[in-house]
């Protein structure tokens, strides 16, 4: 029988658990498996201890055996187990003393192998591995602080480069068409020049640099314009009779209604455009502020659309 299935069998005849015998001896389940499945051996200590708690000799966990002698000698039986004894005695006196049982993985800890003492007993395998893996751990927290720190980085590029594209193509394509209104401003000047026309040209221009510039932001610029333009007029209900009469009385003044809806919506639609130019001059200096302060922040507003 091997000393695993001694072991377990003892412990089963005392009526204890793994885990009540691992709590006795200050180790932990697992490592009273490992010794009743013979993946493990108990040191010469932990052996005696065991023998002590399942009162037992050291003989009967180990199967110290005899050697036999000639049938015809009587052999002395109290001598041989002085001598088995005394061999013992002198085996636990040359191990070097325990100071307690890894918490880890349940070995006897000696001053040789001992890691730590406080707050828990360890060996200093035990102790190395988890310094090993503290170090690992550490290691790569590290490496994701740096993917974070990167990511980070490449975003604040990526929204520096879309701000300033919707800018500068804000500023190109205002800037264009302002000058076609600056071309037609300076040819009513060379034929009828005029300090009132220049100056009315001049503040028209920005208007419309300005105008079309916040056309590619979400400002009030847009809501106004969208507003106006979605605007509609609710008609009211047409009465007519069941005749030829009434059926082209009917389509005659839905003509009218199709026509006078048309201009309404064409005329809202222009005073929405009055109404962008008027407040573009105001919003402008404002955007162009706050696309400062993003670019130099590295984020995006709610007022652009990358």
């Amino acid at each position: 029988m091997t000393l695993g299935r001694k072991l377990s069998n003892y412990r089963k005849l005392m009526g204890m658990t793994q885990q009540q015998l691992g709590d006795q001896l200050n180790l932990s389940a697992q490592a009273i498996s490992k010794w009743e499945n013979d993946l493990a051996e108990p040191d010469l200590t932990t052996l005696k201890t065991l023998a002590n708690l399942y009162k037992v000799s050291l003989d009967d966990l180990l199967d110290v055996q005899v050697s036999m002698r000639a049938p015809t000698q009587i052999v002395d039986a109290d001598a041989v187990a002085a001598s088995i004894t005394s061999a013992i005695d002198e085996k636990l006196s040359e191990e070097p003393k325990t100071v307690g049982f890894c918490k880890v993985c349940g070995i006897a800890v000696t001053e040789e192998n001992l890691g730590v003492r406080e707050p828990v007993v360890k060996c200093k395998k035990c102790v190395e591995a988890e310094k090993r893996a503290a170090r690992e751990r550490e290691e790569k927290a590290r490496i994701e602080r740096e993917n974070e720190k990167k990511a980070a980085e490449r975003k604040l590029r990526a929204n520096r480069y879309n701000l300033t594209a919707k800018r500068n193509k804000s500023l190109i394509v205002g800037g264009i068409v302002a000058g076609l209104v600056l071309l037609s401003l300076i040819v009513a000047l060379v034929q009828n020049f005029s300090f009132d026309l220049l100056l009315a040209g001049i503040v028209f221009t920005y208007c419309v640099f300005s105008f079309v510039s916040m056309l590619f932001y979400d400002t009030p610029v847009i809501n106004v314009i969208s507003y106006m333009c979605t605007a509609s007029i609710k008609w009211p209900g047409l009465i007519f009779t069941f005749d030829l009469d009434g059926f082209l009385w009917l389509i005659g003044m839905k003509l009218l209604f199709a026509v006078l809806g048309f201009l309404f919506g064409l005329a809202c639609a222009v005073l929405g455009l009055i109404l962008g130019l008027a407040i573009a001059p105001f919003v402008f200096p404002y955007i162009m502020v706050k696309i400062h302060r993003d670019l130099v922040s590295g984020t995006i507003g709610d007022y652009v659309e990358i």
